[in-house]
């Protein structure tokens, strides 16, 4: 797909290519801060909810009906609802799943909120949100908060870059934590993690896999 032109997304679309391309069809996210005004004057415009896996199930649906994929839409909605679509495990650990940004600065926490997308996949590995609340507003932690959760293990998402101890210096200072204090604190380099599609499920098995090792730490 990287030959296709890059028009934007629906928070910061370009309106010129857009213009330029002549549409007959505008997909997009949808959501508070969307420009649908904006897009609808440009073509005729369809904004998807794209944030739980309920909202994404739907969506794909949605989305094979309108470019005539039904069936590959429909099958790739059933794969990720039946590997996604889980109870968080009673027993599982508790974990505070972060987006790693910023390696070597705490002053703002992102975690994954338990109504999305990345929530239901850590469902699937055998784990609990340390934050079981759904959050509507932006998923940010204080220091403050942090300690008030105090997970059982913090796992780190990043893209890439970085070396994990520029991501966990910063969090092992954070010594009153039960998840420094046992030693399950974990960076998962995971470009995955930052997309809303289908390789979402290979996030899972990352994370499975760092659920596992928490039952041998010492």
């Amino acid at each position: 797909m990287s030959h296709l032109p890059r028009v934007g997304t629906s928070l910061t679309p370009n309106y010129e290519v857009i213009t330029r391309l002549a549409p007959t069809l505008i997909i997009g996210e949808a959501g508070a801060s969307a420009r649908k005004r904006e897009l609808e004057a440009l073509g005729p415009t369809l904004l998807l909810p794209w944030l739980t896996l309920e909202e994404i199930v739907l969506s794909l649906r949605e989305l094979g009906q309108r470019t005539d994929t039904a069936p590959k839409a429909d099958a790739l909605a059933a794969r990720l609802h039946a590997r996604l679509g889980v109870a968080p495990p009673p027993n599982g650990p508790r974990v505070l799943l972060v987006i790693g940004y910023a390696p070597g600065k705490l002053e703002e926490i992102w975690f994954i909120r338990e109504n999305s997308l990345h929530g239901a996949a850590l469902h699937a590995a055998g784990a609990r949100n340390a934050v079981p609340q759904a959050v509507t507003g932006l998923p940010r932690l204080s220091l403050e908060r942090l300690f008030a959760v105090d997970p059982d293990a913090i796992f780190i998402l990043t893209q890439s870059g970085p070396a994990a101890g520029d991501y966990l210096g910063p969090w092992k200072a954070l010594g009153p934590l039960r998840a420094v204090r046992e030693g399950h604190i974990a960076v998962i380099e995971a470009p995955e993690a930052y997309v809303h599609g289908p390789r979402i499920l290979a996030l899972v098995d990352r994370l499975a896999a760092q659920v596992t090792a928490l039952g041998k730490a010492p």
